[in-house]
């Protein structure tokens, strides 16, 4: 069973990347409803993605395929990853000295494996790299 904490994180996360991407484009004088409802949709994606995924889960336990399917933890695992770099990439924008901080160079790294990962996987990552220079709030 899963532990409903981690839904709490995913969630607090998603409203974390959307306030301070706002925050963002707020400072950089930059905010436009079209972006906001892009970034919208794509919170509204993790969100369908996690309902998808417990489906999946629930349906794998009650049709006794003799091992359990552990989909919800790997997907809020896989959104939490990706706030926390979209939180932090928004936090840069608000405070610039962040990018040459000791914890800017653990997220510099920590997106370029992200991004061998999912390249890896066969996944673009390119059409999912947050946009905080201009303040999208995804």
């Amino acid at each position: 069973m899963m532990d409903f904490h981690v839904l709490i994180i995913t969630g607090v996360m998603i409203v974390l990347d959307v306030v301070f991407g706002f925050a963002g484009a707020i400072k950089q004088k930059d905010v436009q409803s079209s972006k906001l409802r892009d970034g919208l949709w794509h919170k509204a994606g993790f969100v369908g993605l996690i309902g998808l995924a417990y489906v999946i889960q629930y349906a794998a336990a009650h049709a006794e395929l003799g091992f359990e399917v552990p989909s919800v933890m790997a997907v809020c695992v896989y959104v939490i990853v990706t706030e926390t770099v979209s939180v932090f990439e928004n936090l840069c924008v608000l405070n610039p000295n962040l990018v040459d901080s000791p914890l800017g160079a653990i997220f510099r790294k920590a997106s370029k494996v992200e991004a061998v990962e999912l390249a890896s996987a066969g996944l673009d990552v390119a059409d999912d790299a947050p946009d905080t220079a201009s303040g999208d709030a995804r």
